[in-house]
């Protein structure tokens, strides 16, 4: 049995103690994420999938979900075994039996928390394409980051590749083997039945969570799948993520094909990110991008948001300053960073990102 645990205690020693140990210990039964106060873990528990909230005693629980099933009071005295009518597991005891309790616990309960959170809709899930102006330009690096970046903001984001690139390896496994595959078909045989009635919760058992806060869906098994995928399949996929409010934005990796039917899907997206190097080859694929889509705009009904002013351009990679003269407006720049494993990049890229006019 694999459980995911969330710890609230304000004592950030002991937190870091805990953590360290029974990660070492447990690391392939459980997976857990600490909190230092209520606050920051509600903030995030309509994105995050836990099926344990372990909470210091002295910390007020928000009432509206102080007769959760998924909270266990972190006591001190062992002898102590419940609070508030709710299960109390002692914080001064061996890590082995506090872990035996809490799969214990764990095993009892019928729902996992997420679910307790999934009528806590978003008004709105917004759309936002990342995709590359030509290869190498650190697209998938680029996205983790952004993706990472908006978390942060307090938004709740899910990350789709549909690209078949390495960007979810930068995600920690959940041990959820469920990708697009599955998903595409999943939503196929909904709309062929006829019921689409249970469609959300079946879409959230494809959704795997990182410790960053980023939702994501694993990408296709294999290229062949990716290759032989429809962009209406996609474009039903997305629509269905948006349906269902989970997110308060998706990003979707994909490359970007010059063709009527490639650019009349983008009118459904919010915002549309083109990564380029700032190289020769990168700005003529970027003027092409361009003007294809200002033909296409002038074609549009007069009322339609003009595909261009949704355009951004992140300068990711460089090997030379950027200068000031840009076919469109410039989300960030960023100088190619050596010596750095993929994750460190992620992590300084996701720092340096300023999103302001991306999200809102």
């Amino acid at each position: 049995m694999h459980i995911k645990l969330a710890i609230v205690d304000s004592d950030l020693v002991y937190l870091e103690r805990f953590t360290s140990k029974i990660s070492s210990l447990y690391k392939s039964e459980i997976t857990i994420e600490s909190f230092s106060s209520v606050d920051t873990f509600f903030s995030l528990a309509s994105h995050k999938l836990f099926d344990i909230l372990w909470i210091d005693e002295s910390i007020e629980v928000p009432e509206e979900y102080q007769n959760s099933e998924m909270i266990v009071y972190m006591v001190q005295n062992n002898k102590i075994n419940s609070v508030k009518g709710k299960q109390a597991i002692s914080k001064y005891q061996n890590v082995n039996d506090i872990y035996k309790e809490l799969i214990d616990y764990a095993s009892k309960l019928e729902k996992n928390f997420k679910y307790e959170f999934a009528n806590q809709k978003t008004e709105t899930t917004n759309t936002i394409m990342v995709t590359g102006a030509a290869g190498g330009v650190g697209t998938s690096l680029y996205s983790t980051a952004l993706a990472m970046k908006i978390v942060e903001e307090g938004k709740r984001v899910l990350h789709v590749d549909i690209n078949n690139f390495s960007c979810m390896s930068y995600y920690s496994d959940e041990h959820n083997d469920l990708g697009l595959d599955e998903t595409i078909k999943l939503i196929k045989n909904y709309i062929i039945k006829g019921d689409e009635s249970d469609i959300s919760s079946e879409l959230r058992t494809m959704i795997s969570n990182d410790h960053s806060g980023v939702d994501y869906i694993k990408p296709f098994k294999s290229l062949f799948k990716s290759f032989e995928t429809k962009s209406a399949d996609i474009k039903e996929l997305i629509g269905k993520l948006v349906e269902i409010k989970e997110h308060d934005y998706i990003i979707v990796e994909k490359a970007l094909k010059i063709e009527r039917d490639e650019l009349s899907d983008l009118s459904d997206l919010d915002r549309i990110v083109v990564v380029s190097d700032n190289s020769s080859k990168c700005e003529n694929n970027l003027s092409s991008i361009v003007k294809a889509i200002e033909f296409f705009d002038s074609k549009k009904k007069s009322d339609d948001q003009p595909i261009s002013r949704k355009m951004m351009v992140a300068y990711n990679k460089m090997k030379v300053p950027k200068t000031d003269k840009s076919l469109l407006k410039i989300l960030s720049s960023h100088r190619e960073l050596r010596g750095k494993d993929d994750s460190e990049i992620i992590i300084e890229l996701k720092e340096k990102l300023n999103v302001e006019g991306l999200i809102w």
